[in-house]
């Protein structure tokens, strides 16, 4: 599944979708973040309102009360697209820290990153 959940899907495709939203078509960095903030509830709650037509407010998002599969997937979004690194490989790579589900996720969003939107299945 290319997807967290049905939720996550639904958000993302109608995000896609609704044309408000052109950087997703041309900037593999931010859809690539969009699409990992997309898929937890409170954290597209929480960023929402910080992402627009040209860019993400990382900055301006709080996280404060976010599990820790939401910090993974926060920072795994801002890394992808800032190009920082505050989740190291390590930390993807052990399995109390992110299980199986999540890293499949966040590789999802890794190809995004790499070949842009047409990496989502429709």
């Amino acid at each position: 599944m290319f997807f967290r959940n049905a939720e996550h899907r639904r958000r993302f495709q109608s995000l896609r979708k609704s044309g408000l939203f052109p950087l997703l078509n041309l900037s593999e960095t931010y859809a690539a973040a969009v699409f990992l903030l997309a898929s937890d509830a409170f954290l597209w709650k929480q960023s929402k309102d910080f992402i627009n037509q040209s860019s993400i407010h990382f900055k301006d998002i709080r996280i404060h009360g976010v599990d820790l599969d939401g910090y993974a997937i926060f920072h795994t979004a801002m890394d992808l697209y800032h190009g920082t690194d505050h989740i190291a490989i390590s930390e993807l790579s052990d399995p109390e820290l992110i299980n199986d589900k999540l890293l499949r996720l966040i590789i999802n969003a890794f190809l995004i990153r790499r070949h842009g939107i047409a990496a989502v299945p429709t």
